[in-house]
């Protein structure tokens, strides 16, 4: 079972075109995916801030944050003239091989939110688990299949909300 998982998701005939035309789209998108991500994550906490406790609104933000912004630099880091079809297939399978658990992450942290503050937070950390993900989809809708996979995990997400 293990090995038609592996050679369905894994070892597909990806030419060194598709390979370099997924990752030249991808290093636009997953930054900027990021940022977002990030960006919504900092506001979240800082509502929170004096309500939830340190843990939810300082440190795990933090830890979050640092873990955005090294995905960034990795994405940015790389000189689209030095990509080899290998490097760009790497690239391209590391975010659909961390993307889920780093989705299982934030939304953890923000359904942990939930459960402080008046009713405006909670709309709020509402708001955060429906439009998160939207960036994500639209930055995976290069890669294929995990775009759908990803579709499934942002209604996931915001399907007790809803």
């Amino acid at each position: 079972m293990f090995r038609r998982l592996n050679r369905l998701f894994f070892d597909a005939q990806v030419t060194a075109e598709l390979s370099l035309a997924q990752w030249h789209v991808l290093r636009r998108q997953v930054p900027l995916m990021y940022a977002l991500l990030l960006i919504n994550t900092i506001i979240l906490a800082a509502t929170h801030y004096g309500n939830a406790p340190a843990v939810l609104t300082i440190y795990i933000p933090a830890t979050l944050t640092v873990m955005c912004l090294w995905r960034i630099r990795l994405w940015w880091r790389v000189k689209a003239e030095d990509v080899t079809p290998a490097r760009a297939r790497r690239d391209v399978m590391s975010l659909v091989i961390l993307g889920p658990p780093i989705a299982v992450v934030f939304t953890a942290w923000g359904l942990s939110l939930y459960g402080y503050g008046n009713a405006y937070q909670q709309s709020h950390v509402a708001f955060y688990m429906a439009r998160s993900p939207s960036p994500a989809c639209f930055a995976s809708s290069a890669c294929g299949w995990p775009r759908l996979l990803l579709a499934r995990v942002c209604w996931c997400r915001s399907a007790p909300f809803s």
